[in-house]
């Protein structure tokens, strides 16, 4: 399949590009190209299979995934302004009084 100007025009169109009438030209060969290198990718044979790649060894021993508290560096009531029966606290505002 080879890409014609009209082609170009009309995805630029629905694409609300806008490809100045000397571009056309340079963007009609680079979409030709494009379509190109898709078409002989599509003659590449797909009935083979390989293995995709595996960085470090074939097999890793997996730690037993288990859901636990994760400790933190300071306890959260150490962190807040304000902190009530486990809540963080914020202060209210009335913003209809400030208007």
């Amino acid at each position: 399949m080879s890409i014609r100007t009209e082609d170009v025009i009309r995805v630029a169109r629905l694409a609300a590009l806008d490809i100045r009438e000397q571009e056309l030209p340079v963007v009609v060969r680079q979409l030709d190209r494009i379509m190109g290198y898709v078409e002989q990718l599509a003659e590449v044979p797909g009935e083979e299979h390989a293995d995709g790649a595996v960085m470090g060894p074939g097999s890793l021993a997996l730690r037993e995934d288990v859901v636990a508290p994760v400790p933190l560096a300071h306890a959260p009531e150490a962190m807040a302004p304000a902190f009530i029966a486990g809540f963080f606290t914020v202060p209210v505002r009335n913003t209809l009084e400030e208007s």
